[in-house]
């Protein structure tokens, strides 16, 4: 989301992946979201992490497991998102989170064949056309989890490690990010394919 707006991106159909974002008016939020600029590729089962002035979406299917980065213009909404850099490996189904300076994104799987991951990586928005930068693992793999954070942390939430749903939640610090995320609480109930707002 910007300040003012939110956004829905990609995804399926019914028949077809799809390129298309939709924008939801946050002052009139009972109003039907309108179709605005789209993606340079088809999209699905990606995250975005975001400033109020842009969105970084990385990874996906499309149809097979990419490592593409795509910069989408809050205040140039209609035009199409411009391709940035990659992730340090394709992925699609993983987790992501920012501060106002680096995005994150941790986790994730490669579809074909099925190969799930405990990556981290960070990209500097300043500096969006260079390659991801690998930071501190996840403790585990884990795919199609959650993600929140503020200036300080973010948190990992859920997810599915290969075997199981899972609840653990793990903190990690943007200060000390060569360092491995720390176990806090649970969720109530294991799940995957969440999602979270903050």
């Amino acid at each position: 989301s910007s300040l003012t707006h939110g956004y829905a991106t990609g995804g399926y159909d019914g028949s077809s992946t799809v390129s298309s974002t939709f924008r939801i008016d946050f002052s009139n939020d009972t109003g039907t979201p309108v179709t605005t600029g789209s993606f340079t590729r088809i999209i699905t089962t990606t995250r975005s992490s975001h400033t109020s002035d842009y969105s970084w979406t990385a990874g996906g299917g499309s149809p097979s497991s990419v490592s593409t980065i795509d910069r989408y213009d809050f205040s140039n909404d209609s035009a199409t998102s411009l391709s940035r850099g990659k992730l340090t490996i394709a992925r699609q189904a993983q987790m992501s989170t920012g501060n106002l300076n680096y995005g994150y994104w941790a986790g994730g799987s490669v579809a074909s064949p099925i190969t799930r991951h405990s990556n981290v990586d960070r990209i500097e928005y300043a500096n969006d056309t260079a390659t991801a930068t690998p930071k501190a693992n996840l403790p585990e793999i884990r795919q199609q989890g959650s993600a929140v954070g503020n200036y300080d942390y973010g948190y990992w939430a859920g997810g599915y490690n290969g075997s199981s749903n899972q609840t653990s939640i793990y903190r990690f610090d943007y200060s000390n990010d060569n360092a491995q995320a720390t176990p806090r609480g649970n969720i109530i109930g294991a799940k995957t394919i969440v999602g979270g707002f903050s």
